[in-house]
């Protein structure tokens, strides 16, 4: 048997060294923030190597990491960037970020679980062995689910905007601006409604800058972006751009088209919401509602019943 007071010296150094890199890491990213802010630096724009490398903290030690160390290779961390990507996270170096916070969430959870069920409680050998494998999932896909739940979130909020980013860039159009100035404007004008939109019509921008046709940089925006009606919109929009055709009745087109799927999912969703709504009523107000009614009934029955035994 271990000792309760070493068990408890364990739980609070892993505990210790777990809040101090999380600070550390957190106190590094608003620093970053605040100083790229101040600078007015885009943060889409990747930072330059010698910058990382004149960076000081935990910040430097994770942009010196050899990727390699960590397990993940070219085509690795290329994916993981576009999965981060489509969950809003542009960071650079947010590949690195995430792949040791689910290691470190891998191998702490399930100790500091183990040690806190073996001190802190009385139960069987094989419900803390049940314990310390259900802790050693929830670490290693738990960061999994949280960036499937953010992308899905992050791309509801993009078909919401979507119609209005066409409404922005048409007006553009129709005012004489070129395509490409369109989408800077559209960028500036969404950037306090949508700062991840914004963020990646800019990365879009910088891509065009850099050499890719505007259709080209298009398609990468729809890949990023991961809905259908971006990656349609990419489709019709290059053949306009090839064939010559009217940019502008183009946008006018599909941005009507697209106010009308927005207003069809809504009407699919009010539609569904009186079957959703039959489960909480089964299990919880029909329930209620039937005590409230019936129990005065069950009492005057009852008291019936007892008189009539008492009268006997």
């Amino acid at each position: 048997m271990i000792p309760e007071i070493q068990i408890w010296l364990v739980v609070g150094a892993v505990f210790m060294a777990v809040a101090v890199l999380t600070s550390l890491t957190g106190a590094y990213a608003v620093r970053r923030s605040k100083t790229r802010a101040r600078l007015g630096v885009s943060s889409a724009t990747t930072m330059p190597q010698d910058d990382r490398l004149t960076m000081r903290g935990p910040g430097a030690l994770i942009a010196r990491f050899d990727d390699r160390l960590l397990g993940l290779s070219a085509a690795d961390r290329s994916k993981l960037r576009s999965e981060l990507i489509r969950a809003g996270i542009f960071s650079a170096d947010a590949p690195k970020y995430f792949t040791l916070i689910k290691a470190g969430l891998t191998v702490a959870l399930p100790i500091i679980g183990y040690f806190w069920m073996y001190a802190a409680t009385s139960w069987s050998s094989s419900v803390i062995l049940f314990g310390f494998v259900m802790l050693l999932i929830v670490g290693f896909f738990g960061p999994d689910a949280y960036l499937k739940r953010r992308q899905s979130k992050l791309q509801e909020h993009y078909r919401i905007l979507f119609p209005d980013m066409l409404d922005v860039l048409q007006v553009c159009a129709d005012a004489g601006l070129s395509l490409e100035s369109s989408f800077v404007r559209v960028g500036d004008e969404l950037a306090a409604s949508s700062a991840a939109l914004a963020q990646n019509i800019a990365i879009m921008n910088s891509g065009i800058r850099t050499g890719l046709s505007t259709a080209e940089a298009i398609a990468h925006l729809a890949d990023r972006l991961g809905i259908d009606d971006a990656k349609s919109f990419s489709l019709l929009l290059k053949q306009s751009i090839e064939l010559g055709s009217d940019i502008t009745e183009t946008l006018r087109a599909y941005s009507t088209d697209m106010r009308e799927k927005r207003l069809v999912r809504a009407e699919t969703r009010a539609n569904q919401l009186p079957v959703k709504m039959l489960l909480p009523l089964g299990l919880f107000i029909f329930p209620v509602l039937m005590m409230v009614i019936l129990t005065p009934a069950v009492l005057k029955i009852t008291g019936l019943f007892k008189t009539i035994a008492v009268g006997r």
